[in-house]
């Protein structure tokens, strides 16, 4: 690259003028820098390896617990920034933002182009458990809980979660191990008691039941 500097006393503010054949990511970093604007290179982790995403290969950018997470065709990449940071007129990633619509999909929206083929449910269930923490928020974990669910009569996506305690509204149903109360898209509720373990004994399985607290699933001990 060639860079020539004219002195030119008549001139009442500097002006800069780039000559090149192409845009190149050269030429776009330089512009960045000299409008004030610095890029920052994105980089992804996927399968324990970290690779740089161009502009271009981006599909979308979410949040989901607490992580936001790139898309691209190879697949899904764990980015270390916040997501107002992409979304920020000033923004340090100015280069990635070319693609209209990439860095302002909300999480549901996201969530729920997840697709588990022949299910009722979307990611958006498992991004929901995994906002509650449910078995600290393994996505397995979330996976099966919604498997089960699904199985045993549960319509589309988790509409509402509530955590049940002694002193609630429904004393009899936490006596009896359950933790969790789940509704789903037409209203109908299921108590779900997560298994529970003493120094490595399964002391209490994972079990299910309907808001009658009639048992639909339970696990073998």
């Amino acid at each position: 690259m060639q860079v020539e500097i004219k002195i030119d006393h008549s001139c009442v503010e500097p002006r800069v003028l780039i000559r090149t054949a192409a845009m190149t990511d050269e030429v776009r970093s330089i512009v960045n820098r000299l409008s004030g604007q610095p890029s920052r290179i994105l980089s992804g982790s996927r399968e324990e390896k970290v690779e740089v995403l161009q502009p271009e290969d981006l599909i979308r950018v979410y949040s989901n617990a607490g992580k936001v997470y790139a898309v691209t065709e190879k697949g899904e990449y764990t980015v270390r920034f916040r997501l107002y940071e992409t979304e920020d007129e000033t923004t340090r990633y100015a280069e990635y933002l070319g693609k209209d619509g990439v860095f302002y999909e909300e999480s549901p929206q996201a969530a729920r182009k997840v697709i588990y083929p022949g299910k009722k449910y979307t990611g958006y269930s498992i991004a929901y458990l995994q906002e509650y923490f449910y078995e600290a928020a393994k996505k397995e974990s979330c996976e099966k809980l919604m498997d089960l669910l699904d199985s045993v009569g549960f319509q589309g996506d988790i509409t509402n979660i509530s955590y049940l305690s002694a002193d609630g509204d429904f004393p009899d149903a936490y006596e009896e191990g359950y933790r969790l109360l789940v509704a789903d898209e037409t209203g109908a509720e299921y108590f779900v008691a997560g298994a529970q373990w003493e120094k490595g004994v399964c002391v209490q399985p994972l079990k299910i039941a309907d808001a009658g607290m009639r048992v639909l699933y339970e696990e073998a001990l």
